[in-house]
């Protein structure tokens, strides 16, 4: 049975070879025609490289971003993958769609002109498309569609626009970028300048509390102060012991009244009033930078504390200065951000519509419509119907 029906469908397209013939042939026509007289699409390419990587400036930058709480605009911290993913989502912003209307001025183009400005906008960031690959080199495609019913030179001209438009969307981009980086060194310029002037009060405070203290507790360099101390008490310690072995021995050979014994006995006398003067912090009583021993743990304390604070105070403000100057640099150069490898191309072919691929659609599209018609209106007539043997 199946045999018979195959049979007869086969009769019933043989019958009608002509209108299948005539209806493909005519749909497949119908659909070269429109490639030709269909909006164009010229697809313009171009490439650009990896953002730099931001380099920190040591101990600056670290110690800027924990004074700020991480907060200054800047690039730096994010990986190469995110930068490149910021610039992708910088091209498909609508601040860049709104730089493209204007600096192309596609609402003078018949193909845009009718569109609301919304609709437009959509419509461009539509037509842009960013690919970034896995080295971060990022890929720029923009797609330009003629009017209906135009040739030659108005398809030269959408050609020309894909190409404006990819080099727009990269000035765009740079722009932004280029606003970015000098509101940020703005920002970080004012904030170094206020910090400076806070730690120069800072310092100028800490430097008076220094000399304060040093005056008022005889002290110009501790440590080497208290070495000469030191130096000094083992000099009497030892003139002492000496005298004393002298004096034991002078009393083993001589009575206690002689010369020498007195004489003995005296050098020792003095010598020990020397070592406890120099225990409480000089030999002389003139000695204005004397020291006592007593005393030196809790100075050297107070005074390692100040010179600590001090320093740390001169370190403070010259990183504060070098970012300072580095801040006003940036905002005085005016250097691209955007390194292009490979410009817009001008494209010399339109991506779409594709007249073979239509073409090879609408044959087939127009065959399997007319032979499914064929076969229901066959099957309504009763034309495919098999008969029953009795």
């Amino acid at each position: 049975m199946q045999n018979i029906f195959i049979k007869k469908l086969l009769e019933v397209y043989k019958k009608n070879i002509k209108t299948i013939i005539s209806f493909v042939l005519g749909f497949t026509l119908i659909a070269l025609i429109y490639s030709f007289i269909a909006p164009a699409e010229y697809l313009s390419e171009a490439s650009l490289f990896p953002p730099k990587k931001t380099e920190s400036t040591g101990g600056l930058s670290s110690m800027l971003k924990n004074f700020t709480g991480g907060g200054m605009l800047s690039l730096g911290g994010i990986s190469e993958s995110n930068q490149g993913q910021v610039f992708a989502e910088i091209i498909m912003s609508r601040s860049v769609a709104e730089h493209v209307i204007d600096k192309c001025k596609l609402k003078d183009k018949k193909q845009y002109s009718n569109l609301r400005h919304e609709k437009l906008v959509k419509q461009v960031k539509k037509s842009i498309d960013v690919v970034i690959d896995k080295s971060g080199m990022i890929y720029l495609y923009t797609v330009a569609k003629s009017p209906f019913f135009v040739f030659g030179e108005e398809r030269k001209k959408t050609a020309k626009l894909s190409q404006d438009m990819a080099n727009t969307v990269i000035y765009a981009l740079d722009s932004i970028l280029r606003n970015r980086t000098i509101l940020a060194a703005k920002i970080s310029l004012k904030y170094s300048e206020n910090e400076a002037e806070q730690y120069r009060k800072k310092l100028d405070s800490i430097e008076l509390k220094l000399q304060n203290f040093q005056t008022k507790n005889k002290i110009l360099e501790i440590e080497e102060q208290t070495k000469s101390l030191l130096n000094q008490q083992a000099a009497i310690a030892a003139e002492l012991m000496i005298a004393e072995a002298e004096l034991k021995a002078a009393r083993k050979e001589f009575s206690d009244n002689s010369l020498v014994v007195q004489q003995l006995q005296t050098k020792v006398e003095s010598l020990r009033r020397n070592y406890d003067r120099a225990q409480k912090g000089g030999i002389f009583a003139n000695d204005e930078y004397s020291i006592p021993f007593a005393e030196i743990p809790e100075l050297a304390k107070e005074y390692a504390t100040l010179y600590r604070d001090k320093k740390i105070y001169e370190q403070v403000l010259v990183y504060l200065e070098t970012q300072r100057h580095q801040d006003a640099l940036q905002q005085a150069k005016d250097i691209s951000q955007v390194e292009i490898l490979d410009a817009p191309s001008l494209p010399e072919k339109p991506v779409a519509p594709d007249k073979i691929l239509m073409s090879i659609l609408a044959f087939v599209l127009s065959t399997f419509i007319i032979l499914v018609y064929l076969a229901l209106k066959a099957k309504i007539k009763g034309e495919l119907k098999i008969p029953v043997d009795n």
